[in-house]
């Protein structure tokens, strides 16, 4: 049985441009999320090859731009507060994050991503997406892709 992302994101092509891990633990670090992305990049290739990858916890996102080769091991590019990108997406002041379910939380991050993917480039920042989507360029290359869940596998 082979192991799959908990989200996969496909661009209009039909590449896969995003591979997407979610925890719904607390209390992690970059380092923590450079280790966790060293694992699994050693248990699923798609890891390695796709162009970003994107550690999603309760409190953080973590991603990485992969369009050069590098260790498995590397910090980050981007380290961003949830709730600043999830706000058009879940009404934080009746969700709590911190103590939701793992499968509750892959559904949020699916579907603010599916928003992503959906929106048009007029939206906030001049990208409908968080800033540092825009400037990662991810917000631009997932837009008109498709949203893959495992549970949806």
């Amino acid at each position: 049985m082979s192991i799959q992302p908990d989200i996969t994101v496909y661009a209009p092509d039909r590449g896969v441009l995003l591979v997407a891990e979610v925890k719904a633990i607390h209390e992690t670090s970059p380092q923590w999320a450079a280790d966790l992305r060293g694992e699994l990049i050693r248990h699923m290739p798609i890891v390695r090859t796709a162009p970003y990858f994107l550690i999603a916890v309760p409190d953080r996102f973590f991603l990485w731009r992969q369009d050069h080769p590098r260790g498995g091991d590397d910090l980050p590019d981007y380290v961003e507060d949830t709730r600043t990108s999830l706000d058009e997406v879940v009404d934080l002041d009746r969700v709590r994050l911190d103590s939701v379910t793992q499968p509750s939380l892959e559904m949020i991050v699916a579907t603010w991503l599916q928003r992503i993917a959906l929106s048009r480039p007029n939206g906030r920042n001049g990208h409908g997406a968080p800033r540092w989507l825009a400037d990662s360029g991810l917000a631009d290359a997932i837009r008109g892709g498709a949203i893959h869940t495992a549970e949806a596998a």
